[in-house]
Order: C-alpha cells, then sequence, then structure tokens
C-alpha cells in the first residue's frame, strides 16, 4: 500500500519557506549582476495583451534559479504585493508527484492572496512537475490573471512532454552558458569607458581609425578572455578564484548531474557510461566533422544509439552542432555534422585543460573556435534562416561557419594564431565568390588584427579581420539586442 506524504498543510509549508518574502523578508541573490535574457523575459510577463507563459530553457547551473530571484526583486520594486507572486522549485521531492493545480491551491490559501488580481507563478524546473503541460496549458487558456515564467534545465524534457497539449502557449527563451560580457559583469569588471557597443555589421562600415580607437579602448578586456574560456561559462564555476575549484564544480555540479540525473530520469538509460564515453570523445574532437559509422565502429553501439545519445546530449544544453549548408537547397541523408561543447569551459574541465593549452597552438585553436561558435550561435539564431558550415566536395575546401541572413550569405573563418591571413586560394576565398556574399569575417589572435579588406570577387566583398576577445565581447553584446 503506497504511503502519501503529501498533504495540503506540508505542501503550504513548503511554500511559506520558499516565499520568505511574504513574511516581509526581502530576497537576496548572492549574483547582482543580470543575464541578457533577463530583459525579454520581463517583458514577455510584462505585457498585458500576450497571453503566454515564457518558458527558460537552459543547461543547469547557468542562473535560471538566480533569474527567478531576480525576477521577485524587480516585481517587488514595482509594488506588486509580496503575496501575489509565488515561487516555487518543482524537483523538491515533496512536490514531485503533485499537480500543479494542487500546488496553486495550496499557494493561495498559505499566502491569503487575492486570486481575482494578478499573480505571478515562477515555476523552476517545470519538467519535475506532475502532468505539466496539461496544467499549463489549462492556466493559460483560462486563468488569464496568471503571469507564468517557467524553467526547464532539460529542454529536452520539455519539448518532448509540452511538444503537443502545450504548444502555442508559451514563450520559449534561450538561456545559455555565460557570454564573454556576461562574464566581464560577473567579475566586476568595468566595461569601457565610453564606448558604445557597434554591432558586428556596423564594423564593416567604420573607418580604420574608428574601429582602432575602439580596439583600443577595449584592450584591457582581453587579459580576461584565458580564464573566460578556462572556467567562464557557469556563473558559480567563474565567481571562484581557484581554477582547480572551479572546474572540479563545473565536472560535478553540471556534468554529473546532467549525464548521471537528468539523462536517467527522462530517457531512463540503463547505463550512463556510453553517454560519458560520447561526451568525453566530442570534447577532444569539438570543432571536428563526426562520422557516425566511425563512432558506431569506435564504441561498439548501433547506429540508432548513437544517433539517439548525440541527440539525447543536445538535447541536454551539454552540445549543438552546425549542419553542412547545401546552398542548391538539396537535403542530404548522409549529413555529416560538426559537434561543439556548448561552452568552452565545459570541455576544459572535462580535459583537466589549465592555463598550459595557450602554449599548444591545436588546443588553443579548438578552444578559441568553440567559443567562437557559442557566440555566434546566441548573436545570429533569431536572425539567421540557418547557420552552418561549408564544404566544397570537389575540392573539400572549408569555410567554419556560415550564416545565411535573409539579405546575405556571411561566411566566416576562426585562425587563432599570429599573423592570420586570407589566403587566396581557401575556402574563405572561394565561397566568397558566391554573388550572395558582401561580408566576410576572419577571427584571429592578434589584438592589433582589426581592420577591413576587400576580397577580390564578382562584386565588392568586405572581410573583416578581428581578434577573437573583440569577437566575444561584440557578438556577445549583440545578444542583448
Amino acid at each position: 500500500m503506497a504511503i502519501s506524504i503529501q498533504n495540503a498543510a506540508e505542501i503550504q509549508n513548503a511554500l511559506r519557506s520558499f516565499n520568505y518574502w511574504w513574511q516581509g523578508v526581502q530576497p537576496a541573490t548572492k549574483i547582482k549582476f543580470r543575464r541578457h535574457v533577463f530583459a525579454s523575459v520581463w517583458q514577455t510577463i510584462s505585457q498585458d495583451n500576450l497571453n503566454r507563459a515564457a518558458l527558460l530553457v537552459g543547461p543547469r547551473r547557468v542562473g535560471k534559479t538566480t533569474l527567478l530571484l531576480q525576477l521577485v526583486e524587480q516585481l517587488l520594486a514595482t509594488g506588486v504585493p509580496a503575496t501575489q507572486i509565488m515561487y516555487v522549485s518543482l524537483d523538491h521531492p515533496l512536490l514531485r508527484d503533485v499537480t500543479l493545480e494542487a500546488i496553486v491551491k495550496a499557494y493561495v490559501e498559505a499566502a491569503e492572496s487575492d486570486p481575482a488580481q494578478t499573480v505571478y507563478l515562477l515555476l523552476d524546473e517545470i519538467h519535475y512537475a506532475k502532468d505539466w503541460s496539461t496544467w499549463l496549458k489549462l492556466f493559460v487558456d483560462f486563468r488569464r490573471n496568471l503571469r507564468i515564467v517557467a524553467t526547464g534545465s532539460a529542454s529536452f524534457a520539455v519539448q518532448t512532454q509540452g511538444n503537443e497539449s502545450a504548444a502555442g502557449r508559451f514563450v520559449t527563451l534561450r538561456m545559455p552558458p555565460l557570454l564573454f560580457p556576461e562574464y566581464l559583469a560577473l567579475r566586476e569588471v568595468e566595461p569601457p569607458a565610453r564606448v558604445a557597443i557597434p554591432t558586428l555589421d556596423e564594423f564593416f562600415a567604420m573607418t580604420d581609425r574608428d574601429r582602432a580607437n575602439f580596439a583600443a579602448r577595449c584592450e584591457p578586456l582581453q587579459a580576461h578572455m584565458q580564464r573566460y574560456l578556462l572556467v567562464g561559462g557557469f556563473p558559480e564555476a567563474a565567481a571562484i578564484a581557484e581554477m582547480e575549484k572551479a572546474q572540479r564544480l563545473l565536472r560535478e555540479d553540471v556534468l554529473d548531474a546532467v549525464i548521471k540525473r537528468d539523462l536517467v530520469s527522462f530517457f531512463a538509460l540503463r547505463t550512463v557510461t556510453d553517454a560519458e564515453n560520447l561526451f568525453l570523445y566530442l570534447c577532444l574532437k569539438s570543432g571536428g566533422i563526426v562520422s557516425v559509422q566511425e563512432l558506431c565502429s569506435a564504441m561498439e553501439l548501433t547506429k540508432v544509439t548513437v544517433n539517439n545519445l548525440l541527440a539525447v546530449l543536445e538535447q541536454a544544453g551539454l552540445i549543438f552542432r552546425l549542419a553542412p549548408l547545401d546552398l542548391s537547397g538539396k537535403k542530404h541523408l548522409k549529413a555529416r555534422y560538426k559537434y561543439y561543447t556548448a561552452d568552452a569551459s565545459l570541455r576544459c574541465s572535462v580535459l583537466l585543460r589549465s592555463s598550459s593549452i595557450f602554449s599548444d597552438a591545436r588546443e588553443t585553436g579548438i578552444v578559441a573556435e568553440t567559443a567562437a561558435m557559442a557566440h555566434l550561435m546566441a548573436a545570429f539564431h533569431h536572425r539567421a534562416s540557418a547557420i552552418g558550415y561549408w564544404r566544397d566536395a570537389l575540392t573539400q575546401k572549408e569555410v567554419d561557419a556560415v550564416v545565411q541572413l535573409p539579405e546575405e550569405l556571411l561566411p566566416l573563418e576562426i585562425k587563432y594564431r599570429d599573423a592570420a591571413t586570407i589566403e587566396k586560394n581557401s575556402g574563405l576565398h572561394v565561397f566568397a565568390q558566391n554573388p550572395a556574399v558582401r561580408h566576410a569575417v576572419l577571427v584571429t589572435k592578434s589584438g592589433g588584427d582589426f581592420s577591413a579588406t576587400n576580397l577580390p570577387a564578382a562584386q565588392p566583398v568586405v572581410a573583416l579581420k578581428i581578434p577573437l576577445f573583440l569577437f566575444l565581447y561584440i557578438l556577445g553584446n549583440m545578444r542583448t539586442s
């Protein structure tokens, strides 16, 4: 006979513990700076005519819970009564088998809130709630006084369970690992004084003098880039002074929690060994083109199993991929993807990489490309119809990434080394002959590499050379807009 430990009184006690501001205690978050996505979440719940829940999706430990508590601070500061705000962490053992309806009912009684007025529900780890998608649908459709923000660490669980019943009822907002400007804000590094941050597009039209002035003012930021690449993607780890402790935290709190807890819970994996081995392989090969057939042979797994594990790791927010970009419009059934770890610091922590890697050209190149691609995806995923890589089947010439925008194709190459140039017969030079290309980007190592040149093509193509630290800073700020 099953024993029920959930009753109204216990649920109410748990809610009072979570929502201490009902007793007049002000919330105090450890991290004061706000992630870029905060403004989008605030805008979503502030619109009276937008009948949608905001769904905040990202890997573990990127700061989703902190953002919810910052929302509480902001709501209280704007005059919302404390009892009209409810935060709940749905992975609490007492609440996992309780429906959202029962939790809301317990909240109204515990907080003595006014159900006729606007109520703000902040639902952390929503994928743990019983029948969450059904209740979310009902809340959005029939409880118009509710403003809902929900977070999900396991985006795959949200997508799979919520696809049909909750479709069209929430605005999905991505929360990636910390971008370089966010890391600087977390570390309380002062931004360059009196410097407006143009978008990447605007730099193409600048004069060399203006670009040089901008680079000179931002030059102090370069000293912080190496540490960012090693441990900077996750707030708690980034705030730790000792590198070894920060990397251990990443391995234990991010990787172990996702692979050994989330993947088992939501996909019923009988063993996590294969997922761990595959992630380790992708860390070693970050930025490389992955052959599923080779993986099958190396890991002694079936193609179905390997593809499922790749999908699981991607949906868990541990990796992302670039597809080959075929401008002919044809679909390739045997497309080979380039895979990257979600953040350079994840790779460095798993492989126990320290600052010594920056004397290894190959290792540094992998870390630099991983960080550049993560920022590229964050800055352009709303604007671009596709972001992929290009490889010519005949010559095997390649471009690291191509952003397919409505008005043009933007190719990008990462050469993190001294004296990097665009060689005459390089993949970037060849791709620039496409009439849809008007601009190109070469990401380099040297802080002095910030200039524009014209590539020979049927129509003028402006190629921008830009050092990695400026590329990360500029694209990280583009994410804000």
